[in-house]
């Protein structure tokens, strides 16, 4: 979901490790929600923070349940197109939850709430309302103070 581009790196030698790599920007093409997600991580010499910057649920959800005592999920934020969240642009809000329900043609969809009150549907099948198979099940629950 996100590109990035040669001319966009940073060369930085081996400073950081060969594994790594900065960029100066990535290219989002795809007009879908993602998240922006604020880790808190524990090491030695104090906690420090880190961005992470997910594309899809799933993402999402391999991280929550794969956490460790030394790295905290501090907040979430939907990041969403316009037409999704219905204001006409880019819209950054704190994530209360994201559940999962199942179609009756045996696909997902998801409802997203947010901070503010905010309820999103997605399911990338258009309307779902008479298509719905079963109740919602929790992917994600954060904090309301987040």
């Amino acid at each position: 979901m996100f590109r990035t581009y040669a001319d966009a790196e940073i060369q930085i030698g081996e400073a950081l490790g060969s594994d790594c790599h900065l960029w100066r920007y990535i290219e989002h093409g795809l007009h879908q929600p993602w998240f922006y997600v604020t880790l808190a991580k524990l090491t030695k010499d104090g906690k420090y923070r880190d961005m992470l910057m997910l594309s899809d649920v799933v993402s999402l959800e391999t991280l929550f349940f794969s956490r460790s005592e030394l790295v905290k999920i501090e907040g979430v934020q939907l990041v969403s197109p316009g037409y999704f969240n219905k204001s006409g642009s880019w819209l950054m809000e704190p994530l209360l939850s994201i559940s999962k329900g199942k179609l009756k043609s045996g696909g997902y969809y998801y409802v997203y709430r947010v901070l503010g009150g905010g309820r999103y549907v997605s399911s990338g099948a258009g309307c779902i309302s008479v298509r719905i198979e079963g109740s919602e099940v929790m992917v994600y629950e954060g904090r309301a103070d987040d």
